[in-house]
């Protein structure tokens, strides 16, 4: 997500090193599996039920972000 919002804003933004937290959760570790697999280019393809659950077309990481960050009124 670093890389697309440095892309977007014109200006370098990087992530850090993961830092686990002191309670494992296992719904925030299912997350961040859920990412990696991602990141790594496993995810799988969007299905009519994505459609029919979030009463909309989904949009990619880069949309999101993209709309996230004009709501902020982040500037470039």
């Amino acid at each position: 997500m670093a890389e697309i919002a440095s892309r977007l804003l014109g200006r370098p933004i990087t992530a850090g090193a993961s830092v686990p937290a002191a309670a494992p959760d296992p719904s925030i570790a299912h997350v961040h599996g859920g990412f990696a697999l991602m990141r790594a280019g496993h995810a799988a393809a969007v299905t009519a039920t994505a459609r029919q659950v979030l009463e909309r077309d989904p949009r990619t990481m880069e949309r999101f972000l993209a709309e996230a960050l004009s709501a902020l009124a982040v500037a470039a």
